[in-house]
């Protein structure tokens, strides 16, 4: 009868836990946002609406973006995002922080995505372990390491990761899109299964470039 029950608790823990965890999620980052400009529409309005402040939020955050993108073509708003950035550079705690997010946001968004390339790393020659990871850099001549790449692996469950260093000839290129390979690697090789709706194992590696 324990065993059953236990059974029972732990298929409705993975029902429930991922959906729970999401819902509080969200609604600390609604709450976060729509928290401090809930007061300000209370009093410019007289009644307090909750979820006007996210939805504002939101669409102002869009629209900044949108304006940004649209604006960083022309030369004086050009001139102007390039003093911002030299400001930046000048604070240390600053510049790591700025830098950091714009690299992060950039190997996602930008025209050099960086997650775009999953590859297989052989750790040792000869050996059957491998890892899954990303290539950030092609080449590292600027260290007197032209056949050499840098290789982001991340880890599993967290937002941590290692950069491996490694001879181009130990990578294999992953026959998979970059999104799939990361949600493989976050989720602990969980996702792959439900994103492919099967259970059947991830395609052969592509033959390795000459």
């Amino acid at each position: 009868m324990m065993s059953r029950l236990s059974r029972y608790f732990l298929q409705g823990l993975l029902i429930v836990a991922p959906i729970a965890i999401t819902i509080v999620v969200f609604a600390w980052v609604f709450n976060f946002i729509d928290q401090p400009l809930r007061g300000i529409i209370k009093w410019l309005t007289g009644h307090e609406l909750p979820g006007l402040g996210f939805l504002i939020a939101v669409v102002c955050g869009v629209a900044v973006c949108v304006l940004a993108g649209f604006l960083s073509g022309n030369i004086l708003a050009r001139g102007l995002f390039d003093l911002i950035e030299r400001l930046t550079q000048r604070f240390p705690v600053v510049r790591l922080l700025h830098n950091s997010l714009r690299d992060f946001f950039g190997a996602f968004v930008g025209d050099k995505k960086a997650f775009d390339q999953p590859v297989l790393v052989t750790i040792l020659p000869g050996s059957d372990l491998q890892l899954v990871g990303f290539v950030t850099r092609k080449t590292l001549d600027v260290w007197g390491m032209a056949d050499h790449v840098a290789v982001y692996v991340p880890m599993a469950f967290t937002f941590g990761g290692n950069i491996l260093i490694v001879p181009r000839d130990r990578l294999t290129p992953l026959n998979a899109p970059s999104s799939d390979a990361l949600a493989f690697i976050v989720s602990g090789g969980i996702s792959w299964e439900r994103g492919n709706g099967s259970s059947t194992a991830p395609k052969p590696p592509a033959a390795p470039e000459k």
